[in-house]
């Protein structure tokens, strides 16, 4: 148990530290087969692609098997955190998920985001647990990488309009000024 405590730090500490989102992406699914073992994990995000693999240092994102998974992740995304299986996706991407994935998987939303871990046996209720925290983590340490959107609200109205207006013909009037210091 106190393993289990120790790695959770451990992990938890690296994707907080974490200085570009590629190191909490790479952490998220390399180091969190010391919480739960697997034999795969992927990260997926609408905005590009699958972002990390375990076990792979990059990402070619022109491979047949990074193709075939961004197809599976396309059509997962939006799914709420469950197990999942080849029988619970459509016919192609299903008969070509045994040439890719092993048999049992847990899909996990990670902010906008996706993340998958598979294995050959079935998760248990613990090891989802487990992982939907370190989802949750995943999820907050890229949101804290995402740039923020400048939302400008304009006036709206006729008074706002009239004040807005008044406000620019004052800034074309030239003020000059002097200092008078000792």
């Amino acid at each position: 148990m106190t393993d289990l405590i120790h790695d959770w730090l451990e992990l938890e500490h690296r994707l907080l530290e974490a200085r570009r989102p590629v190191e909490a992406a790479f952490s998220a699914v390399n180091l969190g087969h010391s919480l739960v073992p697997y034999r795969q994990a992927a990260l997926w995000r609408p905005d590009g692609g699958v972002m990390a693999l375990s076990g792979s240092a990059s990402v070619e994102q022109g491979s047949p098997y990074l193709l075939w998974l961004n197809k599976l992740f396309q059509h997962l995304a939006g799914s709420p955190a469950r197990m999942l299986t080849a029988a619970d996706i459509p016919g192609a991407l299903a008969e070509q998920w045994a040439d890719w994935l092993p048999e049992h998987g847990v899909l996990l939303p990670a902010d906008d985001g996706l993340l998958l871990f598979v294995r050959e046996e079935t998760f248990t209720a613990q090891d989802v647990a487990l992982l939907e925290r370190l989802a949750l983590l995943t999820g907050l340490s890229l949101r804290a990488w995402t740039p923020k959107r400048l939302r400008l609200r304009l006036p709206r109205g006729r008074k706002a309009w009239v004040a807005a207006a008044a406000v620019i013909m004052a800034a074309l009037f030239p003020v000059t000024g002097s200092v008078l210091a000792p």
